[in-house]
C-alpha cells in the first residue's frame, strides 16, 4: 500500500526525535524496525530519507559513552590552541555544535561543565573597547584516555 511521501518524511522525523533517547532506541531497535527501515521501497519519494534513516541508524548504535566521547573530541578539536580566537567564540562554538547540542542536551551541558572554561584575558586585553564583548572558550587539562 502506497504511503504519502509526505506522511513517510513526518513519520521518519518523528522516529528520529524518538530515537534520540537511547533507551527508546535499543527498543527500536530490539524489535527489528532498522531492518524495516532499510526494506522500505518509497523512500525516494522525498529528498533526505536516506539521512534521516542514517540518523536513526546512529541513534541504536550510539551509547551514551561513545556519544559523550564523541563530543568530547569535537569540543577539543574546536578549542585548540592553535585554533585562532574567533573560532573559540562562545556563540560561533555553539552554533558550530548545534547538532550536538541537539542530540543530547544535558549530556552537552556536562561535558561543557567538565572541560571548558571561558577565557578572561580577552577581555582585560580590550578594556578601551567595552561595547563589544567576546567570550572566548578555553579547553581545561586534557583527560587521558
Amino acid at each position: 500500500m502506497p504511503v504519502c511521501p509526505d506522511a513517510l518524511q513526518a513519520m521518519m522525523k518523528v522516529l528520529v526525535r524518538i530515537t534520540r533517547n537511547y533507551k527508546c532506541a535499543q527498543i527500536f531497535f530490539e524489535h527489528g524496525g532498522v531492518w524495516k527501515l532499510l526494506m522500505l521501497k518509497n523512500l525516494h519519494h522525498f529528498l533526505g530519507a536516506i539521512n534521516l534513516i542514517t540518523i536513526v541508524i546512529r541513534h541504536t548504535i550510539e551509547e551514551p559513552k561513545v556519544l559523550k566521547l564523541a563530543m568530547e573530541k569535537v569540543l577539543r578539536a574546536k578549542t585548540q590552541a592553535s585554533i585562532p580566537h574567533y573560532y573559540k567564540e562562545l556563540f560561533y562554538l555553539l552554533r558550530i555544535c548545534g547538532n550536538a547540542i541537539c542530540r543530547a542536551p544535558d549530556s552537552f551541558m556536562q561535558l561543557c561543565k567538565e572541560s571548558l572554561r571561558a577565557d578572561v584575558n580577552i577581555i582585560t586585553r580590550r578594556k578601551h573597547c567595552l561595547s563589544i564583548f567576546y567570550c572566548l572558550i578555553k579547553l581545561l587539562v586534557q583527560k587521558c584516555g
